[in-house]
């Protein structure tokens, strides 16, 4: 079986809006320092695996954007991350699946990040300029369990700002790689 479902290995599995999903963003880090410490996590929602490789990630307010070279597989349900910087000791200790090196940048004051698969189809945007979305610094957003979709990612309303720190994190809160916990509930 390949990863679409099929016996046909070859062609692996169909592309569209939401195949995957951006759902946290560490564009603000303290503890890693600027740039260095930048992350996204991507989450499949789908019953197959879905590998990254070729796929572009960028920024479309400043049309940067860097391809994926390597093999980036993420499995059914399963979250990846990518960063400016590999070295957790640049890096306020997050573990990378794969590390973009320079551009694109996320900006602090808002951005527009995108991710987009080797034949031009949009996968995921998230523009965090938007109204309703945080801007903190020295914690990612992240879009609370339950609203892990393409469509709810691009509502302030479903981010929420991280509260805890990674295991093993240099000081900057988020949860790289895992599962977001629910948004708190507003007083």
């Amino acid at each position: 079986d390949s990863a679409s479902g099929d016996d046909d290995d070859s062609a692996g599995p169909a592309l569209f809006h939401g195949l995957v999903v951006i759902t946290e963003i560490l564009y603000d880090p303290t503890a890693g320092g600027e740039p260095a410490g930048e992350w996204v996590e991507v989450h499949n929602p789908q019953s197959y695996a879905v590998d990254l490789i070729g796929w572009t990630f960028g920024d479309l307010n400043n049309p940067t954007q860097h391809t994926i070279a390597a093999s980036v597989p993420i499995g059914p349900g399963g979250y990846i991350v990518l960063g400016r910087n590999a070295d957790t000791n640049l890096n306020g200790n997050v573990l990378l699946d794969y590390a973009w090196g320079g551009l694109p940048g996320l900006g602090n004051a808002g951005d527009l990040v995108v991710l987009t698969a080797g034949d031009g189809t949009m996968i995921d945007t998230v523009d965090y300029a938007q109204a309703g979305f945080a801007d903190p610094s020295g914690a990612s957003i992240y879009l609370g369990s339950g609203s892990t979709n393409a469509t709810l990612n691009d509502v302030g309303a479903a981010w929420c700002v991280s509260a805890t720190a990674w295991p093993n994190s240099a000081g900057d809160l988020g949860s790289p790689g895992v599962a977001n916990p629910p948004c708190p509930v507003p007083l």
